[in-house]
């Protein structure tokens, strides 16, 4: 099971995860704050801090109010919200290897990103998947650096941000960065905090936004 300081700071940096890349991306054409998002915000907030393993039932409860105010007029949604809701619950929940649990909450707070955007836009946008999975992948895989070879790891992650930039869904600040947060902990093979993860892909989004908005 993960260390209270681990849980903490997976809330945080999950959270962050979550809401900040629809946001930002959002905001580059015209962000609407309606009550359904607010309450999908909550739902997000909500997923990231059930993995505190504090009243994490009834947090998953609680996250159903919202979950069914955010999907008015977007019934579509429900069902995603509430699987969401599952899925951390079980997460938080669950003994399960450390690989694992880090993979399911980079693949929750990529969903977490999904729901937003969908709420936001209506419409799903498939650049925005591809560059959300191109932003992804590389940690999801650098999670699992004690159990494959190096050079694998640094292979496919190459790979992924060729053909990202080569598609202009990745820009070069965001290829350094997703090469230098995925590989670096190549070189300490040992059981890496969710958090460090978790705070990569955050700080790639960030990155990955503020990048294409300043060309």
């Amino acid at each position: 099971m993960p260390s209270a300081r681990d849980r903490i700071l997976s809330t945080i940096t999950l959270a962050g995860l979550a809401i900040t890349y629809p946001i930002l991306a959002g905001g580059t054409g015209g962000f609407v704050w309606s009550f359904q998002l607010v309450a999908l915000v909550i739902v997000a907030c909500l997923l990231a801090a059930i993995q505190l393993d504090w009243h994490a039932g009834w947090m998953a409860l609680i996250g159903i109010v919202p979950a069914v105010v955010g999907a008015f007029d977007q019934w579509l949604l429900l069902p995603l919200t509430l699987a969401l809701l599952a899925v951390s619950y079980i997460i938080s929940t669950q003994a399960m290897l450390h690989e694992i649990r880090t993979t399911l909450l980079l693949i929750l707070a990529g969903f977490a990103q999904i729901m937003l955007t969908m709420a936001d836009t209506h419409v799903l946008q498939s650049s925005y998947l591809l560059a959300l999975v191109l932003m992804l992948t590389p940690f999801i895989i650098g999670v699992w650096s004690e159990y494959l070879p190096m050079w694998a790891i640094s292979l496919v992650v190459f790979a992924l941000c060729i053909a990202g930039f080569i598609m202009q869904q990745l820009t070069i600040i965001v290829v350094v960065a997703i090469m230098v947060l995925s590989l670096a902990p190549l070189r300490r093979r040992r059981d890496w905090w969710s958090a460090y993860w978790l705070g990569a892909a955050w700080l790639t989004s960030i990155l990955m936004t503020v990048s294409f908005i300043h060309g």
